[in-house]
């Protein structure tokens, strides 16, 4: 076989798989094809945690995710401590009833922050936020473990 004909084959191999992974990357990590940033509220559940930690948290704290050490935004609102709650069973009666767990709480933390929002994703700095994701806050008085339990985009208003 002639030697260009062999190198040209290579080069053409080569190049399918350099835009194939450059495919890949851009569809996986969205952060390389960011750029419509919005205004985003956020509610994170803090579920199972004791009282004095869940006191600590204050609205206009600054969180981070302690995974990835993203600036997340500030605490805008808190809920009231709600008893954790844990299925257990019901011998009596033979089912299954929810009981308060004696001494841990939830909360939910609502987050203001900014995010770059896409059709498939929305991300703050390296973290991804998704209905479900669990999600580290943090901030100097404390560390609690979240999920994210809801996301409002807020729309802006065009300008006049």
């Amino acid at each position: 076989m002639n030697k260009a004909l062999k190198y040209g084959i290579e080069i053409l191999v080569i190049l399918a798989v350099v835009l194939a992974a450059i495919y890949g990357i851009t569809k996986i990590n969205t952060s390389l094809t960011r750029n419509n940033q919005k205004e985003v509220l956020v509610t994170f559940e803090a579920q199972s945690q004791k009282e004095e930690l869940l006191s600590k948290i204050q609205v206009g704290d600054t969180v981070s995710d302690n995974t990835k050490t993203t600036e997340l935004g500030k605490v805008v609102a808190l809920s009231e401590n709600r008893p954790f709650m844990r299925a257990a069973k019901d011998y009596e009666n033979e089912a299954f009833i929810q009981t308060p767990v004696d001494g841990y709480f939830d909360k939910d933390i609502t987050v203001a922050l900014k995010a770059d929002v896409t059709d498939t994703a929305i991300m703050v700095g390296e973290t991804e936020l998704k209905i479900g994701y669990m999600v580290p806050l943090i901030n100097e008085k404390y560390m609690v473990n979240c999920t994210v339990t809801r996301i409002e985009i807020q729309e802006t208003k065009p300008e006049e």
